[in-house]
């Protein structure tokens, strides 16, 4: 399986910037070490480790790196369709940063506050309950936005091993796999029933927060979670890929999803419990982990982010809104390590915080970090990945579609967080 290196010229039409090799001094350098990094994710194809894979690296609002490997379908490699930059993911928990920045929206446009009780548009979060040592206690404080968008609510998710997850197991409460089947008011009024982890502003508890807000949204702005994104963001930013399913006209884009077996086999897992049919519109339109879409659409949200809010010379979002987002929103209180519960080595380091809907580095993380002060970034359930770098005006992502499962796949991201940071190449002295 050979790389391909995708379309440049395409991906700069559509971004409307200016593409072209770099000529920059050590360009050659640079060129050598993206082809080892083809060369190296060839490899983890044609090994059966990965199904297939887009990388791409855009600096200073030009995309400088774009390729793919692999195959998106499953099946007879012979009748399928190569990774192409027009293939739909299932972003899952990238998700999070898009609901992240619709808030924002609602903030700029002065309908909220983040330290508003979500009780104020959602009465059915009022007098939550914490479960601390077996018994139910009445929370310390309201659960606010602002917990809501830093993960500080105390809401937890099923999936993780937590006081409380017998009780999401017990209700069924998980979005993804009841997306078709509930919508998303009753999802969230059901998942009002159950107990806190923690009481609100006291731990960083990864949870279904950002399904809550998106329900707000929908009562705040009176349109659906859908309608208000493609309005106001995906309209905007030119992103005609994503959203909450996949219309039949590009049903034949759409990745299919893999898991490891026990032996490490990739298995084809498109219809299974993992969200389902993603042709059909689902009523839950979730917040946290619904959205599917496409490289080229999520590295615009992504550029957005960077250049503060800007899209086509306008301001999209305010620039102090997306500087609160970019920004480390927890304390002290919350110890040296606050994500560490997430049980990645990655996030278990001094110096990572969080932001709204996603990690930020405010210190220096320590010896074998190779990025900047200032990154922000998040990835989804299969295995994608996107950050900033503001000082390096970098954007990088990478899309596979392989869930977590019994024969514990590698994480791919550190390896190409590697590449791209020896890749880069400084600007010429004037």
């Amino acid at each position: 399986m050979k790389w391909i290196i995708v379309g440049i010229a395409f991906f700069g039409l559509m971004l409307d910037v200016t593409i072209g090799p770099s000529t920059a001094e050590g360009a050659e350098s640079s060129a050598a070490v993206l082809q080892e990094m083809n060369t190296f994710f060839e490899h983890a194809v044609d090994g059966g480790k990965l199904p297939g894979v887009i990388a791409v690296i855009a600096r200073k609002g030009e995309i400088t790196h774009a390729s793919s490997s692999g195959y998106s379908s499953s099946g007879d490699p012979t009748t399928t369709l190569a990774t192409l930059p027009d293939t739909i993911f299932r972003l899952f928990s990238m998700s999070k940063p898009v609901t992240a920045a619709a808030v924002m929206l609602l903030l700029d446009e002065g309908l909220i506050q983040l330290d508003d009780p979500v009780s104020n548009y959602l009465p059915e979060y009022t007098n939550m309950k914490v479960l601390k040592r077996g018994q139910l206690v009445t929370a310390a404080s309201p659960i606010t936005i602002r917990h809501l968008l830093t993960h500080t609510s105390g809401v937890s998710y099923l999936l993780l091993e937590t006081p409380v997850t017998d009780h999401y197991v017990k209700e069924d409460v998980f979005a993804i796999s009841n997306r078709l089947s509930e919508t998303t008011e009753a999802h969230v009024k059901r998942l009002a029933k159950l107990p806190l982890v923690a009481h609100p502003g006291a731990e960083w508890s990864y949870g279904e927060s950002f399904g809550i807000l998106g329900r707000l949204i929908e009562v705040v702005s009176g349109q659906s979670f859908g309608q208000f994104l493609q309005t106001r963001l995906f309209v905007p930013l030119k992103m005609t890929d994503t959203g909450f399913f996949v219309p039949e006209e590009k049903v034949h884009r759409l990745a299919a999803l893999y898991q490891a077996d026990s032996n490490g086999d990739l298995v084809d897992v498109s219809n299974g419990p993992f969200g389902g049919d993603y042709t059909q519109k689902p009523p839950l339109e979730y917040g946290g982990a619904g959205l599917v879409g496409t490289p080229l659409d999520y590295l615009k949200f992504a550029q957005m982010l960077l250049n503060d809010g800007q899209v086509d010379g306008r301001q999209l979002i305010s620039q102090g809104s997306i500087e609160m987002l970019k920004t480390n929103q927890l304390g002290n209180e919350m110890g040296q390590t606050p994500l560490e519960s997430l049980g990645n080595p990655e996030f278990s380091r001094s110096g990572v915080g969080f932001g709204f809907g996603g990690y930020v580095i405010h210190e220096h993380p320590g010896e074998g970090w190779n990025g900047s002060l200032g990154e922000y970034s998040w990835g989804g359930w299969a295995d994608t990945h996107f950050w900033i770098d503001p000082e390096e005006e970098l954007v990088a992502l990478f899309f596979t579609q392989v869930l977590p499962g019994s024969g514990a796949p590698e994480n791919w991201r550190p390896k190409f967080r590697e590449f791209v940071y020896r890749s880069l190449v400084k600007s010429a002295p004037n």
